[in-house]
């Protein structure tokens, strides 16, 4: 589960997850909806790899949020599934999704810069809660 909360000028994610995959997921999957209106219209028929590595689960959880909006940015891919693994020392995914269809896919916020403002991971009685600040 995610939602969305106000930040000035940004916007502001908050993602839920049982445990860390979960909860990576779910960032995921609101980062997406936040740039295509219709995520519900993308199809799965491509496959990406994606290892992310990080000392700590915050900095983790931005490097992870950053790659994705660069492969947003650089190759135009929407990704719509996360299969998310945790390793030792990260993570590691495969994305599904595909091309930015303009036919097909309404573009919502142009989204610049996963921030390290106001970036938390916590553990909850039900797992972890995220909140992270994008740069519109």
């Amino acid at each position: 589960m995610y939602e969305y909360f106000e930040h000035t000028a940004d916007l502001g994610i908050r993602a839920y997850g049982k445990d860390v995959p979960s909860l990576f997921q779910e960032a995921a999957t609101a980062l997406f909806a936040a740039l295509i209106e219709n995520l519900d219209k993308v199809r799965p028929t491509d496959t990406r790899e994606l290892t992310v590595k990080a000392d700590r689960l915050d900095d983790l959880l931005h490097d992870w949020l950053a790659d994705l909006l660069a492969l947003y940015d650089a190759d135009r891919f929407i990704a719509c599934r996360f299969e998310v693994h945790q390793t030792a020392d990260g993570i590691a995914a495969t994305i599904a999704g595909e091309p930015v269809c303009p036919d097909r896919h309404i573009a919502a916020d142009e989204i610049k810069a996963i921030t390290y403002h106001g970036l938390t991971v916590q553990e909850t009685e039900d797992g972890l809660v995220a909140e992270v600040i994008v740069d519109l």
